[in-house]
């Protein structure tokens, strides 16, 4: 099933941590940007919760949503992701993790 999917090559090569590496420097790129906003109405909670915060299914679909694709292709475009090379490889498969992750639950 994942040999149909360009994505797969690239997420077994980056796995989960790869994943959420990219959204997490998504997360601080926002936040150090006041131009604009990918992660709008979005905090610290939906990246990194706490060992005593609620647990909650829709911050966590969020993190799958379609601001967050368009906002990864945007940052690749940009070239915002930095110098770090892991991180960089990684943006591409996570924008098409998330996207096959819309596709599957939208």
């Amino acid at each position: 099933m994942c040999k149909k999917y360009t994505a797969c090559k690239g997420f077994r090569n980056c796995g989960w941590n790869g994943l959420f590496k990219v959204i997490r420097k998504l997360y601080e790129i926002d936040q150090d940007n006041f131009n604009f906003k990918i992660y709008r109405k979005r905090t610290r909670a939906y990246i990194d919760p706490g060992p005593f915060d609620k647990l909650s299914v829709s911050r966590a679909t969020q993190i799958f949503g379609n601001s967050v694709a368009a906002g990864i292709g945007m940052a690749i475009k940009q070239e915002l992701f930095g110098k770090d090379l892991h991180t960089r490889k990684c943006a591409k498969a996570t924008q098409l993790v998330v996207k096959r992750m819309i596709d599957l639950f939208g």
